[in-house]
């Protein structure tokens, strides 16, 4: 009867503990959504809630792990001090979404028009089926993935979970994460953050916590993509693009290995559908563009890849523009994505210039050895080959797949439409420029060429294919969701 009543002791013990950090994964939602209603956001209502909840828990991520950090540096010491910093964030986000309501009132989102029709409900619902069935069995994958390795794979015990562990149960001490004989002391802080958030939360060290969070990417990413589709282009190519996600082998791998690669592409589509939302609403574009901007910063606070993104999206939509608005609104546009982009850089500026060490592509080799990598054809040859080859591995982005993308796409082909062009230019061009980026790091690794295309090609791809999908079926030739596109201030043309 002891041995019992211990054993159900212990069992309440543990659901308390998850339910402790329960409690702290919803504090992060509930930060994200103040943040963006405080902004004063309005989606298209017919695809708000989801779209609202999906983005809120992308922002409200990264914005607790920013405030944990924060946290870590001048006030863990002090007991119980972690939850008076989200309090704090709650708090001030409330009073910003307090003051928006009192002068504008509640965001009730922007109209559906009337000629947007609905699809045949058998296809929907067939579809929805489909979704929801491919979605399921991705969780399935996730949780026999993570019954069978519990850790995860090399690089999440060897650095993103061992880095959270380091701000768990390091102390005082915890800024040795960043001293040899430690690898890859340069990459960003944002997964191990929060997973340490959760831990703190719930008073332990526990596996549970990152293997929540692939069961939350495979059901994230997914959502938002199909919630950002559905607003901006309409139900059905939302379907069909989730669809084709959620059957990319690749994805689910991915996700299932408990790396930072599946949150950096979340917050790369997150940017994009921001951004392409800014072009629906011509009030409440600014807001739009700012948020655009924190998640981009975001992707840079989640990894060194995240960097290259920020930096090629604000040149990307910059140079876009341009030419379509004008020079000065071209401005406003970029001034806007760096302002939501400037707290998440200067974090991860000053943790890599004041802790961190030179990253593995650089410290290791001259810039006369990196030219000569640079001009080496065959190396040239082994990258390129290796790109075709991935398109057509079982494991990653199956040949199938890509064969009814095209088919579908040559059957209703692409809007010709002038709404928004300007931005699916400046997704494709920010898409073109990280893949160039990734290209030139390829060329001029120090390391054996085979072996590094063996280790990150895949997962490199594997960052932008949900923006691709995201691209391709908001390009696609359906009516739009809304046809207040291009009436945005900040991308207004001078002079009129």
């Amino acid at each position: 009867m002891l041995n019992g009543l211990l054993d159900t002791v212990s069992v309440g013990n543990v659901g308390i503990t998850y339910l402790r950090a329960a409690v702290g994964f919803a504090t992060a939602i509930f930060v994200g959504y103040l943040l963006m209603r405080g902004l004063g956001t309005r989606l298209p209502r017919h695809a708000s809630g989801w779209l609202l909840a999906c983005l809120s828990i992308c922002v409200g991520l990264c914005v607790t792990s920013l405030g944990t950090l924060i946290w870590r540096i001048w006030f863990w010491s002090i007991p119980g001090s972690l939850i008076v910093v989200d309090f704090i964030l709650v708090a001030m986000f409330a009073i910003v979404f307090g003051w928006r309501i009192r002068k504008e009132g509640i965001s009730r989102g922007t109209d559906r028009p009337a000629d947007d029709p609905d699809p045949p409900r058998i296809f929907f619902l067939l579809f929805a089926v489909f979704l929801g069935w491919g979605i399921a069995c991705s969780i399935t994958g996730v949780v026999l993935s993570s019954l069978e390795d519990p850790l995860g794979d090399w690089d999440a015990w060897a650095f993103w979970n061992l880095k959270a562990k380091f701000l768990y149960l390091g102390g005082a001490t915890w800024t040795d994460m960043f001293e040899p004989p430690l690898e890859h002391t340069d990459y960003p802080l944002h997964l191990p953050l929060a997973i340490a958030r959760l831990w703190f939360y719930q008073g332990a060290e526990s596996a549970f916590i990152p293997q929540s969070l692939c069961v939350l990417w495979v059901i994230l990413i997914p959502g938002l993509l199909v919630s950002s589709v559905a607003a901006t282009r309409g139900r059905m190519p939302a379907l069909l693009a989730g669809l084709v996600l959620v059957a990319t082998p690749g994805f689910l791998i991915l996700s299932a290995r408990q790396f930072a690669d599946a949150p950096l592409s979340m917050y790369i589509l997150a940017s994009f559908c921001l951004l392409t939302l800014s072009t629906l609403d011509s009030r409440h574009a600014g807001p739009l563009l700012v948020l655009s901007g924190l998640t981009a910063g975001s992707a840079a606070f989640t990894k060194n890849e995240g960097l290259l993104f920020a930096l090629a999206l604000l040149v990307a939509t910059c140079l876009f523009c341009w030419p379509k608005r004008g020079f000065r609104a071209s401005c406003r546009v970029g001034a806007a994505l760096l302002l939501g982009m400037i707290p998440m850089l200067i974090t991860v500026l000053i943790m890599k210039l004041g802790f961190a060490g030179r990253t593995d592509l650089f410290e290791s080799q001259s810039l006369a050895r990196m030219l000569t990598n640079l001009c080496d054809i065959e190396r040239h040859r082994e990258v390129i080959s290796w790109t075709i080859r991935s398109f057509l591995f079982p494991n990653q982005i199956d040949g199938p797949l890509l064969l009814f993308i095209l088919v579908y796409a040559l059957t209703v082909g692409f809007s010709r439409s002038h709404c928004g062009q300007w931005v699916k230019g400046a997704i494709a061009g920010t898409l073109l420029l990280v893949a160039a980026g990734y290209y030139l790091v390829f060329l001029i690794t120090p390391h054996d060429l085979s072996w590094h295309l063996v280790l990150s090609h895949n997962r490199l791809m594997m960052h932008i294919w949900p923006s691709v999908l995201f691209l391709i079926f908001t390009s696609l030739n359906f009516r739009p969701a809304s046809k207040a596109c291009d009436r945005v201030p900040y991308v207004r043309r001078t002079g009129r």
